[in-house]
């Protein structure tokens, strides 16, 4: 895995490299680097344990300015079985364009579960903006599960603001939740 990416304004480039090696089929380990303009070098190192739709992510990034960072992420949403022997999201995404609420709904996941958030935001907030009845009409729990996700993409894409506003949303539907309380708390420092 490479990528580099520039911010024309900030007058910013860094690249990176990464690479995974799975030495079971559920456990994967990662090690990363990355140079930016002022040929400043960072790494960094994680673990990911994943069985069947759940999984558990761990990196640890060592930083002069911010200090050393910890990362801990789950995943375990799921709305419904979804059928192996179906094409994949992503050729069905291609293919034909998000036609209602579903498609809407399993096009986000698809791309959230593949960490290709920017992808997912856009499923997600078409959702909010032409079914929000349909959203409006779910049990609070996948609500809360659904705005999770939404805060969890902007978090990945580094928008706190926004992501601090869907996990509020979440933590509406879900009062208790201590891993919410916990993601906001993070987004708000």
């Amino acid at each position: 895995m490479a990528g580099v990416y520039y911010l024309k304004n900030e007058n910013y480039i860094e690249g990176q490299l990464g690479m995974e090696f799975k030495p079971f089929e559920m456990i994967s380990l990662r090690a990363g680097a990355s140079i930016n303009g002022n040929a400043e070098m960072n790494f960094s190192a994680g673990l990911g344990i994943k069985y069947n739709d759940m999984s558990l992510d761990y990196s640890y990034s060592p930083g002069a300015v911010p200090g050393d960072t910890h990362r801990i992420g789950i995943n375990a949403v799921s709305f419904g079985a979804e059928d192996k022997k179906e094409e994949s999201g992503e050729t069905k995404a291609i293919r034909e364009p998000a036609q209602n609420f579903t498609e809407y709904m399993k096009s986000g996941d698809y791309y959230f579960r593949a960490k290709k958030y920017s992808q997912a935001v856009k499923f997600y907030e078409r959702i909010n903006v032409l079914y929000w009845k349909d959203l409006d009409s779910m049990k609070d729990n996948e609500k809360s599960s659904f705005y999770q996700r939404v805060g969890l993409c902007y978090y990945n894409l580094r928008d706190n603001r926004n992501s601090a506003q869907y996990f509020e949303k979440a933590l509406f539907f879900s009062p208790d939740n201590e891993v919410l309380k916990y993601w906001l708390k993070l987004v708000k420092q």
